[in-house]
């Protein structure tokens, strides 16, 4: 029973975790993605 809460318990942080890592990345491409854009106006005359 104990080893069934731990396996839960590890299952569902390392989802939560997954989860905090997929967003962050979609958070970097987006500022990477404007930060380019910005440049990209900048240089354009």
């Amino acid at each position: 029973m104990m080893l069934d809460a731990i396996r839960l318990f590890v299952a569902y942080y390392s989802y939560r975790t997954f989860e905090r890592i997929k967003i962050f990345s979609m958070d970097f491409n987006f500022l990477v993605t404007t930060i380019c854009h910005d440049l990209e106006q900048l240089k354009a005359p």
